[in-house]
C-alpha cells in the first residue's frame, strides 16, 4: 500500500451561489472539476442558504452525506429524504434535477467513467480495525478526519486531514485515535 497524507494547503476552495465548496481530491491526479475531467472527485461544502439547487452532472454518480446540519433532499421525479449528520448517505445519478433545504456542510463522492465508489463514516472510540470488503478493480481507500486526530497505520493525522491508500488490496487499516479521544472519519472506497 501507498499512502499520501493531505491538508488544507493541497485543496481548492472555491465559491458556489450557496456557499463554498474545497475539493479535497481528485483523480487522475490531472484532473479538472470545471472541464468535467475526472474520474474520481471527493469535495466538502457548505450550504449556506436554506433552498439550493445542485449542478446537473450527466453521467456522474453522486453519494452525499451531512457533516454538519440537517437537509431535506429533493430528487424531483423520484424521491425526497431529510438526511442527518453522519446517519445517511445519499446515492443518486449526476443528471437528476435535485434540490435541498436546509443550511449545511455535507462531504460529496462523485465517480464517473467506470469508477465506482463506497461512502461511509467511521467513529472510532478505541482503537479501530478497518478491513474493507472486496471490489472489482484498482482499489483505493481516502480517509478524511472529520474530527478528532491520532494515528492511520502510524501516520498521525489531524482535523481535516486526508490520506490517500493507493494499491489497496484487502489490508487491515489500523485506526488509532488519541488518548481518550474519539476520531470521526469519512471513508471513500473506490474502484478504478
Amino acid at each position: 500500500m501507498k499512502m499520501t497524507i493531505k491538508n488544507s494547503t493541497d485543496y481548492k476552495t472555491t465559491e458556489w451561489s450557496g456557499g463554498k465548496t474545497t475539493e479535497l481530491f481528485i483523480y487522475p491526479p490531472d484532473g479538472d472539476y470545471a472541464a468535467r475531467r475526472f474520474d474520481v472527485r471527493i469535495s466538502s461544502a457548505t450550504v449556506e442558504v436554506e433552498h439550493s439547487v445542485f449542478t446537473s452532472l450527466p453521467g456522474v454518480q453522486r453519494k452525499l452525506m451531512l457533516l454538519e446540519g440537517e437537509m431535506k433532499l429533493v430528487h424531483k421525479g423520484h424521491r425526497e429524504r431529510v438526511m442527518r449528520p453522519f446517519a445517511d448517505v445519499d446515492a443518486f445519478p449526476g443528471e437528476w434535477k435535485t434540490e435541498s433545504y436546509g443550511k449545511v456542510r455535507d462531504f460529496n463522492l462523485m465517480t464517473c467513467n467506470g469508477a465506482k465508489g463506497r461512502l461511509s463514516c467511521v467513529e472510532a472510540e478505541g482503537d479501530t480495525d478497518l478491513l474493507m470488503p472486496e471490489m472489482i478493480g484498482k482499489e483505493m481507500i481516502i480517509l478524511y478526519v472529520i474530527a478528532g486526530s491520532g494515528k492511520i497505520n502510524d501516520h498521525e493525522l489531524g482535523e481535516t486531514e486526508l490520506m490517500v491508500i493507493e494499491d489497496y488490496s484487502g489490508e487491515t487499516i489500523a485506526v488509532r485515535p488519541a488518548a481518550g479521544k474519539q476520531m470521526k472519519l469519512a471513508v471513500s472506497h473506490l474502484a478504478l
